[in-house]
């Protein structure tokens, strides 16, 4: 964070959640089947967004929290339910969400607009 006010630049820690905090419960291959991600009383799926936010708030650093975008990208899955990392799908709604935040913060040039990238 320094080294961009150093550089006249604008710093942002952005989020990326684990795929369990983005699919449907019981929809990740690689999780036992006995583990129940849904179960609040033994699984805090939303520990790490509210640790990082709250880290965040106290040393006054810009945060991009992904989670939103992802579970609600029109295009689904936007992680691979056999591995722990995000799809093209995913990459795209990232990409989107980080896009119209840069662009309400009046970070990018006048005119700039989103590209359709086809598959």
């Amino acid at each position: 964070q320094e080294t961009c006010e150093q550089a006249g630049s604008e710093f942002y820690l952005v989020y990326v959640p684990p795929a369990a905090a983005v699919i449907p419960h019981g929809q990740l291959d690689y999780f036992p089947w006995n583990i129940d991600l849904g179960d609040s009383t033994r699984y805090d799926i939303t520990q790490p967004n509210r640790i990082t936010a709250r880290i965040c708030r106290e040393l006054d650093m810009d945060l991009i929290d992904v989670t939103t975008g992802l579970q609600n990208y029109e295009e689904q899955p936007t992680v691979f339910t056999h591995a722990w990392h995000m799809s093209d799908k995913g990459h795209k709604a990232i990409a989107l969400e980080l896009f119209e935040r840069l662009r309400v913060d009046g970070m990018l040039k006048e005119g700039m607009e989103v590209m359709q990238v086809s598959n």
